[in-house]
């Protein structure tokens, strides 16, 4: 593992300036970027989205094969609701058409944490149980 620069590169002076908390790359070339939101920040599906495509975009230049393209893991883990449809704590994304049941690719996931909607209680499921624990270690605290 490589922990690599957190800054996504803009083409143009212009451009967009994504900085993510953390980004490493894996032994097997895949990107895990993690983003972290205490407090409430807009559009915050649209900034994944945005940060997983450049950590995408840049991984190959003119001329290189498309099958040089590692895949990207985004985890944002958030102390208010990304998903404000419904009370599940995780989610997981990805190129996929729900009607048809059939996925595009897997070079890209995005994972939800919204720590606000844990669980008092553990899981029937053993591995939702490894999963809340974990996220009970970090949840967020007020400051008094």
């Amino acid at each position: 593992m490589q922990i690599i620069d957190p800054h996504l590169e803009r083409d143009r002076p212009d451009d967009k300036l994504g900085i993510l908390d953390v980004r490493v790359q894996l032994k097997d070339k895949k990107i895990i970027s993690v983003e972290v939101q205490v407090r409430e920040a807009p559009y915050m599906a649209e900034r994944v989205a945005f940060s997983t495509g450049r950590n995408l975009s840049r991984q190959i230049s003119p001329g290189q094969d498309y099958s040089q393209i590692a895949k990207v893991v985004t985890i944002v883990i958030t102390n208010y609701d990304i998903i404000a449809t419904d009370g599940y704590y995780n989610h997981k994304f990805w190129l996929y058409d729900p009607e048809k049941g059939v996925g595009l690719t897997d070079v890209m996931e995005i994972y939800t944490l919204e720590m606000k909607k844990l669980p008092d209680t553990a899981s029937e499921n053993p591995k939702k149980n490894e999963l809340l624990n974990w996220l009970r270690l970090i949840r967020f605290r007020e400051r008094r």
